[in-house]
Formats: C-alpha cells, sequence, structure tokens
C-alpha cells in the first residue's frame, strides 16, 4: 500500500528486500470515460464511469494465486461512488511458515465518496489466522458453492463484498460498505456474460501438458448486474456515535 515507489507491491517469500517474486497493482478508482463502440459494422458513441488498475506479475501466473475476486461498483449517486476489490488466495506454497502453511488470502480496495477518494481497505488471512485489525475490512465471500462441470471449480451462487476502513481524509469518521452479488447457480446463472476458457486459443496438447505440468486450468467467469450496494459512515464527534447510511444503486 501506499504511494512511494514500493506502493502497490505484493511480495512472495521471506524477504521483501529479495522476494521470490511479486505482482503489482495500482487503481484508479473512479473516472469518466468515453469512446466508440463497433456492433455489426455500425460505430456507437459511448460514455460512462470507468475504473482503471495497472498490474504486473513479476512471475509465472500459476505460481500467484489459486483463486481471484474482482468487483468494481460505480454509481453517480452522492456525487459519484464507487467500490472496488481485488481478492486474491495464494498457493500454499507462500504462508506465514514457509511452504505448506499457506494459502494465504490477500485483498486490496477502495471507496470513493463524492468523486473523491475517502477510504482505502487491505487485508491478508492465513489459515486460522484472524484479521489483524477489527477497524479494517477487505474480503470477498463466496456463499452456496457447488462444482461447475465446466471448469471442475467450486461456482458460488453469491458473492459478498465488504469494506471498512478509516476515513483518509477526516480523521475519526469510518467508512463500511456491503455489496451482495447473485451470480445464480449452475444451472441458472444471472448476470453471466461470459465463462473465459483462459487456454482455449493455444493447441489442445499444448494445452493438457500446461495443465498438467503447472496444475492450471484457469476459467475467469465474468458478470455484470444492476445492483445496490450499502454505504455507511461513522462519525466519531459524540457519544454516542452518530451514524448515516445510504442505499446506493
Amino acid at each position: 500500500m501506499g504511494n512511494d515507489e514500493k506502493g502497490g507491491y505484493s511480495y512472495f517469500g521471506p524477504d521483501s528486500k529479495n522476494p521470490e517474486g511479486y505482482v503489482i497493482h495500482r487503481f484508479w478508482p473512479r473516472f469518466e470515460c468515453e469512446g466508440h463502440l463497433v456492433l455489426n459494422g455500425g460505430m456507437q458513441p459511448v460514455k460512462g464511469p470507468g475504473m482503471f488498475v495497472h498490474a504486473i506479475q513479476g512471475m509465472r501466473p500459476n505460481l500467484v494465486a489459486s483463486r481471484w475476486n474482482f468487483a468494481n461498483f460505480q454509481s453517480s449517486e452522492q456525487g459519484g461512488v464507487s467500490a472496488i476489490q481485488m481478492d486474491f488466495t495464494t498457493l500454499d506454497t507462500h504462508g506465514p511458515k514457509g511452504a505448506g502453511s499457506g494459502p494465504v488470502v490477500v485483498s486490496v480496495g477502495s471507496l470513493v465518496v463524492g468523486n473523491k477518494l475517502v477510504a482505502v481497505t487491505s487485508a491478508s488471512k492465513a489459515p486460522g489466522q484472524e484479521s489483524a485489525s477489527s477497524a479494517v475490512v477487505s474480503k470477498a465471500t463466496h456463499l452456496k458453492t457447488e462444482v461447475d462441470p465446466d471448469t471442475g471449480y467450486l461456482k458460488p451462487a453469491e458473492i459478498l463484498y465488504e469494506w471498512a476502513a478509516p476515513s483518509i481524509a477526516s480523521p475519526g469518521e469510518t467508512y463500511t460498505a456491503k455489496l451482495p452479488m447473485p451470480v445464480g447457480s449452475v444451472a441458472s446463472p444471472r448476470g453471466l456474460i461470459d465463462k473465459v476458457d483462459v487456454l482455449a486459443e493455444i493447441p489442445y496438447v499444448l494445452k493438457v501438458a500446461v495443465n498438467y505440468v503447472a496444475g492450471t486450468k484457469p476459467y475467469i467467469y465474468q458478470v455484470s448486474h444492476l445492483l445496490s450496494a450499502s454505504l455507511r459512515y461513522i462519525e466519531t464527534k459524540t457519544d454516542p456515535l452518530y451514524s448515516g447510511s445510504t442505499l446506493l444503486s
């Protein structure tokens, strides 16, 4: 975390100065973008809110993580709101006590209110480990999972994204947000745009070899919804706490 030259780095291994590998993620959580879309031979202008992430993988992708969750929520209410989160689970090769003590769940996110960055969240959690701080929450929870025969993975029927962190602009304030995202069952998906077989474009023999050697069978579930997120702020100016909440779409 942070805005210096090390900001956005996640290091793998016991020595951050000589890491076994690293990944970098730097976000611009909300902006207005415009361009055009060519559809059926015709050009259509498009304009709306966007999110940008600059990502670099400094190690083989199959060694970084076994699972990823990405959330990108944008709303024009409250002067412009976004809630973004990136959550990944490492292999058990990288845990607090070395190989075999993982996996570790790593999560980063942010909240924008009134077109201003108000909170940044970050958390990491090893097996059996409690969160280091109850004041900061950054996590994605899979609910009602079932095996997807197309991929062999446990697919959730719903994902709950959660954020909580002290305000970076107003000391004493805390922001929290929740985004329940129904994605439906395997037989009846909700909002599913595409189920991407990442290795589909390479020759079958090579694909099987990659699956066997690297133990990798990557799929990406892309889902888009019109959803509502709950956003709450708590200001500790008086006792009892003054709090306000709103529902954003």
